[in-house]
């Protein structure tokens, strides 16, 4: 008789996993479209992968040294190792992804080799418990594997990814080491998790935690037997965390110091608003179309009944329900969704967690179908329908069935049709457990076309064409690249930015400001947008008061403020307009670009990297923003609180030395609607200036869901219909920021966008904002009124309203060129390393635009000295004696030494105790 080839479940895997993913990525192969989307995947990861690449070809090299971690073209300047690392520089997939030159090819292969490897995870893990069939560990994997995280993730963001790929591991390495204490294979995983990204390495060590102690208490009997385990899983865990040192440590440091750090523990919010409660029904399930919290859903429709049967025999599954309820907590409030999120905002970032208990659930439903008695399946059937057509009630509570909800229903049908069949006879369990299988297949690939195709949500038509990335990065700078290099290049240290309206005119689209074309094309570029930047410059932009910061763009235009821009060496500019231009910028050059006129202007007043100084005014004055950019080239702004042996051995300028008047205005409000009168006759035609509006104490009252609905059924006749009425307004989904646009009759000035205490990621506390509104270029005083229009979800109440008025005179100009001539001599710049001499008649010091850091560090003729914080933001120091000096300017990753030591000794403790118990194991 024959011998029967079964087909390993590895291949079935394999083979499926092609099919599945094949299809979920076809709309981009018939949209001739790549997997980089045009806005985090394009300006954030293809970059930091472009420049991983080429730090790894300088170090095989051996044309690499820790100074040349410091680049000048992340921003104006930052620390490759910090932020990379965040990006994939300790991940594996990454260097998988580099064997690639075409970067379509690179990101595809990063992507695509995640997703299998992170099923091949879920399906070792499953497998690894040996109490399930081969269907039930296909459905589950495919479960845990298609979602609508993982389907937005692998087109958007490699980190996302990491930690779908670590988890089923990180637990598979639990379940290892219950069944040998010998085992290693934890301490390996943890290793694997922390270098490839600290923050998504939380969550996978929280749900390792509540894993390991569901084991603990499942496996171990006994007090002792329960400590010797945690003692054992502790050491193993310490081994692990110190193997990856050499980019943790780096890493946590670089986040405890960057703008992210300090942010209201969950935003300061107890509920998510009604409208999150209502759509969740149709966010679990369909694809998703606004993300709110983060939350992508788009989970199989199997996993309804299949959480509702464990729960039924709740003792028996405990630990899956368990996780279950834990999890959903984080769905009710941000209080706990922000516990998870590592006490910060309250994003669902973590959400991909939840896919291990509806794995197992799944699994466990799946090899259960014989056991499910009618009662069970009558109440599977209630709630499974109950919660499909509760989907149907989203962003507006609509009536009529959306046709995707209509197709869960019959895919809900066809489910719960084959269960009352599987009793009859043993012979039909396989078939019926391998038709769940397949519809729960059909069902996960239909919701990941459904989501990327042109007739569902069309995902992929904001993804860049093939082929198109140095395209859109040369287009960024209007085919000017090779030529601003050579422009920037050919003189000393200066930098480059856009103009506020340089790629946007309208100001409001953050997708065409947001982008790092410096670090691209080797270009020193102000703006930088990367997660983790340096919490100096978030400072500096602070005090300044810089509307044009946010956590993840600190600087970004500056508002095309003139002395901010001078004082960071900003000689270039590039705009579309040619009244869009800070005071002091002339017309250098102009071109037709795709039929449009672009201009780059030339400051001859931008300061160099280094000048000396000999005035200081304090940090702790209570001045505003306008004020002490006046000040900038008059006075160095230093702590005198922390530096008092400094401060007082310089003269302090008051700050009433800062050419600044107010403008007289009277203030009338309409509803969402303020109007400026504005008085002022003092103009001096031969001065130039700067114009402001600045808003002091705004109140910001987030209006909860129940005002809103209480306010409308206000409005309307107190009926049920006016209440559904009002729960259906509630429940459309909105931005939860406000719009503050400022206008001069028709023209707009100026515009912020404010995020709302319901925007996990981005909600920044306000206490007062500054606006440009123009200078004698494109702006009259003389004109209409301002009016300062809001666009809200929230209520606001704008406080304090106060216009000034800058004199950008030639004293200001004059300043600027004495800081010019006090600058140090014989400058060379190599990355971050800095050599410099100073001949100052006097005691001076040195001011700078490089961003502070504790991994500078100053010699003065060979000797050590102390370093600290200028301008709010920037690196000092302070040249003592007067007379002829050579400078060496030096930068290291803080602690990267360190690091680089701990992970070397922990290697080597690793391997001597691997060999040890080896020789141990083969010995007895």
């Amino acid at each position: 008789m024959a011998k029967k080839h079964r087909i390993g479940i590895w291949a079935q895997y394999s083979i499926i996993f092609i099919l599945v993913t094949g299809f979920i990525l076809l709309p981009y192969h018939l949209q001739n479209k790549s997997l980089i989307h045009r806005y985090d995947a394009l300006q954030q990861h293809i970059v930091a992968i472009k420049n991983i690449r080429i730090i790894l070809g300088e170090i095989l090299n051996g044309n690499f040294s820790f100074t040349d971690f410091w680049s000048w073209n992340l921003g104006i300047g930052a620390d490759q190792f910090q932020i990379y690392s965040y990006y994939g520089m300790g991940d594996i997939f990454t260097y998988i992804g580099l064997l690639f030159d075409n970067y379509d090819t690179t990101f595809c292969v990063i992507m695509i080799s995640k997703l299998y490897v992170a099923g091949l995870g879920m399906l070792l893990l499953l497998k690894n418990k040996k109490i399930y069939s081969t269907f039930g560990i296909l459905g589950g994997t495919f479960v845990y594997l298609i979602c609508g995280y993982t389907i937005h993730s692998s087109t958007s963001h490699p980190m996302f990814l990491t930690p779908i790929v670590v988890l089923p591991f990180f637990l598979l390495s639990i379940d290892r080491l219950f069944a040998d204490r010998r085992s290693f294979l934890i301490s390996v995983i943890l290793m694997w998790a922390l270098v490839s990204n600290f923050y998504f390495a939380v969550f996978v060590i929280i749900a390792g935690a509540v894993y390991f102690f569901m084991m603990l208490f499942d496996k171990e009997k006994g007090y002792f037997e329960r400590w010797k385990m945690v003692l054992n899983v502790a050491i193993k865990l310490l081994l692990g965390i110190g193997m990856s040192s050499i980019f943790l440590i780096p890493t946590v440091y670089a986040f405890l110091h960057s703008t992210r750090a300090e942010v209201p523990f969950a935003n300061g919010t107890i509920l998510y608003p009604l409208k999150f409660y209502i759509n969740f029904f149709s966010t679990y399930l369909l694809p998703p179309f606004n993300r709110s919290y983060e939350f992508h859903g788009t989970y199989a429709l199997i996993t309804l009944p299949a959480v509702c049967y464990v729960f039924m025999n709740f003792r028996k599954y405990r630990n899956v329900c368990i996780g279950l309820i834990l999890l959903g907590l984080g769905f009710i409030s941000p209080i706990f969704a922000a516990t998870i999120n590592g006490l910060a905002t309250p994003s669902l970032r973590w959400e991909f967690l939840l896919g291990i208990p509806l794995a197992f659930a799944t699994a466990i439903f799946i090899d259960s179908i014989t056991k499910i008695t009618k009662k069970q399946f009558i109440i599977i059937s209630i709630a499974s329908s109950l919660f499909v057509v509760l989907a149907n009630f989203t962003n507006g509570l609509g009536k009529e069935i959306s046709p995707y909800v209509a197709f869960l229903l019959l895919i809900l049908a066809v489910l719960l049709a084959i269960l009352p069949f599987s009793r009859h006879t043993i012979k039909s369990v396989p078939l019926v457990k391998c038709y769940l299988v397949a519809t729960t297949l059909f069902n996960v690939t239909f919701s990941g076309f459904y989501y990327n195709s042109e007739f569902g949500n069309n995902y992929a038509a904001g993804h860049i064409d093939r082929e198109a990335t140095n395209k859109y990065y040369d287009d960024y700078l209007y085919g000017m690249t090779s030529d601003l290099k050579k422009v920037v290049n050919s003189q000393s240290f200066y930098r480059l930015s856009n103009t506020r309206k340089a790629n946007n005119p309208s100001l409001g689209s953050a997708i065409n400001n947001r982008s790092n074309v410096g670090a691209w094309s080797g270009i020193p570029m102000v703006n930088s947008y990367f997660s983790l930047q340096n919490e100096n410059l978030g400072n500096f932009s602070s005090y300044y008061e810089n509307t044009d910061m946010v956590m993840t763009e600190p600087l970004r235009n500056l508002d095309n403020r003139s002395v901010l821009s001078d004082y960071l060496g900003i000689k270039y500019l590039i705009s579309k307009q040619m009244d869009d231009r800070p005071l002091g910028y002339d017309l250098k050059s102009k071109r037709t670009f795709n039929d449009q006129t672009v201009y780059l202007f030339e400051s001859k007043h931008a300061l160099p990297l280094l000048y000396g100084i000999d005035k200081v005014t304090s940090t702790h004055n209570s001045q505003n923003g306008v004020v002490r950019e006046q000040l900038l080239p008059i006075a160095v702004a230093i702590d005198d609180k922390e530096n008092p042996e400094i401060f007082d051995k310089y003269k302090n300028i008051s700050p009433s030395d800062a050419a600044v008047e107010e403008v007289p205005i009277i203030v009338s409000k309409d509803e969402m609607k303020y109007t400026i009168e504005l008085n002022d006759s003092s103009t001096n035609s031969e001065e130039e200036f700067e114009y402001f509006i600045r808003i002091s104490n705004p109140k910001i009252t987030y209006v909860n869901s129940f005002q809103n609905i209480k306010e409308y059924i206000n409005q309307h006749p107190k009926t049920i219909g006016s209440l559904v009425d009002a729960i259906k307004e509630e429940s459309k989904v909105s931005p939860s920021g406000s719009t503050i646009s400022i206008f001069q009759g028709e023209k707009l000035l100026n515009l912020k966008y404010i995020y709302g205490n319901h925007e996990p990621s981005s909600f920044v506390p306000v206490d007062s904002m500054l606006f440009n509104l123009g200078n004698s270029n494109n702006f009259s005083i003389s004109n209409e009124p301002l009016t300062i229009q809001l666009s809200s979800t929230m209520n606001i109440d704008l406080g304090k309203i106060e216009v000034f008025k800058s004199c950008v005179s030639k004293d200001t100009y004059r300043h600027f060129d004495e800081l010019d001539r006090s600058s140090l001599g014989d400058v060379e710049i190599n990355n971050g390393l800095i050599t410099a001499t100073s001949n100052f008649n006097t005691r001076k010091i040195i001011s700078s635009s490089i961003p502070f850091s504790d991994g500078w560090q100053v010699e003065v003729d060979g000797k050590k000295i102390d370093t600290f914080i200028v301008n709010s933001g920037f690196l000092g120091f302070d040249i003592e004696k007067s007379g002829k000096h050579s400078i060496v300017i030096r930068y290291q990753t803080p602690l990267l030494k360190v690091s680089i030591f701990l992970s070397v000794f922990s290697i080597i403790i690793f391997i001597f105790w691997k060999f040890l118990i080896n020789r141990y194991v083969r010995k007895h």
